[in-house]
């Protein structure tokens, strides 16, 4: 509510920063810990021998960014015969053992059976809409979900 978000900007406590608990600290504290993920990104994405991924889903187009080639099996006007050709070619050379999903994420049929066919894991990335209560029970944070994610990304770059 509007007195709410105002008693919450408005919270000396939240504003002090003469102890570094106050929210300038805190901002501080993210935006470092968001460049140290990117950075950790950009190095992981360097140094792996391969940098294809396959996902199920078209939000992980931001990985391109890093220079990953992010081939995508949502069934939308995109996922052509073509795509699921290259798609197939990228497992038949072992530049993609695993899909990157979603955990609410569907596959067509035949995208099921190309995974079965071929023994490709599935792998569940949190998309951190919001924290779970689990990953609260658990002490997990933005930045812990984050270095999550990284990991099973890795597996994917450098898995042979």
């Amino acid at each position: 509510t509007k007195n709410g978000l105002l008693e919450y900007i408005s919270n000396p406590y939240l504003i002090s920063n003469n102890d570094n608990t106050g929210i300038e600290n805190k901002y501080e504290e993210l935006k470092i810990s968001i460049s140290e993920l990117d950075a950790e990104m950009k190095l992981m994405v360097e140094n792996a021998k391969d940098k294809n991924i396959l996902v199920s889903n078209n939000v992980f187009k931001y990985l391109e960014k890093y220079d990953i080639t992010v081939w995508t099996v949502e069934n939308d006007e995109n996922l052509t015969d073509k795509v699921l050709s290259d798609i197939k070619n990228q497992i038949e050379n072992k530049n993609i053992k695993y899909i990157i999903m979603m955990p609410n994420d569907t596959l067509t049929d035949e995208v099921e059976d190309l995974l079965n066919s071929n023994n490709i894991e599935k792998l569940y990335i949190d998309p951190l809409t919001t924290l779970s209560s689990e990953n609260i029970q658990n002490g997990k944070d933005y930045i812990s979900v984050m270095n999550d994610n990284l990991e099973i990304l890795k597996k994917e770059l450098y898995e042979d």
